[in-house]
């Protein structure tokens, strides 16, 4: 019984089902046994896959995509990786993160921040949070919505992300015809 109580409080990213077929007991006995030492497995029908961007629920700002030339999403989450993996599902093309902010300290300041970015690349929305621009692009107007430059996790440790100006960013901004 002990063995049970340990597994589960070690896998609450799993849900029920997933549980009970790892411990080889009823989905119902798995049920009993979280009711009686208050542990909450995922409700939902499928493993989720617990993400290593996750501190305390603070939200980051995440480009994915499926290569740098684009398309890509632009938008906030506090699980970066489960976020990729609902996006995938949805995709027949293979998905990628390619890029992901340091951490936002309030949600209000992530949808905020977001609001800003979507504002700025305007001009290439494909469809709501899809736009048809490079990551690179996508990674300067998030500097540009933060007012400082992001350090890109893809480059190698010692190397500085460079801003992006605003020069630069109405070169690559499609002109809006009136």
């Amino acid at each position: 019984m002990d063995e049970y109580v340990e597994f589960l409080k070690a896998n609450q990213h799993l849900s029920y089902t997933l549980a009970a077929r790892k411990l080889g007991i009823t989905k119902q006995r798995v049920h009993q046994i979280c009711r009686h030492h208050g542990i909450t497995l995922t409700p939902w029908g499928r493993e989720r896959v617990p993400s290593t961007e996750t501190i305390d629920g603070r939200p980051c700002v995440y480009v994915i995509g499926e290569s740098d030339s684009g398309p890509v999403k632009i938008g906030v989450s506090t699980q970066v990786g489960y976020r990729l993996e609902c996006l995938q599902s949805g995709n027949y093309r293979q998905l990628k993160i390619l890029f992901s902010s340091d951490f936002i300290a309030t949600r209000r300041e992530a949808w905020h921040i977001e609001n800003k970015i979507h504002k700025l690349l305007n001009g290439f929305v494909i469809r709501s949070e899809w736009f048809l621009c490079s990551a690179k692009a996508a990674i300067e107007a998030i500097n540009i919505s933060f007012g400082h430059p992001i350090p890109d996790p893809r480059k190698p440790k010692g190397t500085k992300a460079k801003g992006a100006s605003s020069e630069h960013m109405a070169k690559i901004r499609p002109k809006r015809s009136k």
